[in-house]
């Protein structure tokens, strides 16, 4: 929570995933800052809401979704915040860095 009301700052604006942890919202709503939220884990909404971006541009997400266990594309949206030079901030609350994926492979995330 603090640490998105310390950054929002004015002229800035903050794209977050819709299933974001509540926390974030609260930080959010103490910022100055502009807020919008992209449908979870979708790269093409993320890409419209990241051209629409002003300032300083921070993207939100989990790596680890608590609520449906999902993980994040993280490899393709690090991949836009360099092509819109947005900064990414990862909540890894639920996450132990490396996910096996169902092949029997491990993903293991920079």
């Amino acid at each position: 929570m603090g640490l998105f009301a310390s950054l929002g700052q004015k002229g800035h604006t903050i794209i977050y995933d819709e299933l974001i942890h509540a926390s974030v919202h609260d930080g959010m709503k103490m910022s100055q800052a502009s807020t919008f939220l992209f449908k979870h884990n979708d790269l093409v909404h993320l890409e419209e809401r990241l051209k629409q971006a002003t300032g300083v541009i921070y993207v939100a997400v989990e790596s680890i979704y608590s609520m449906d266990g999902d993980d994040a594309p993280l490899v393709d949206i690090v991949s836009l915040c360099k092509k819109y030079n947005a900064n990414l901030i990862v909540d890894e609350a639920h996450a132990t860095g490396i996910t096996q994926l169902g092949n029997g492979s491990c993903k293991n995330y920079p």
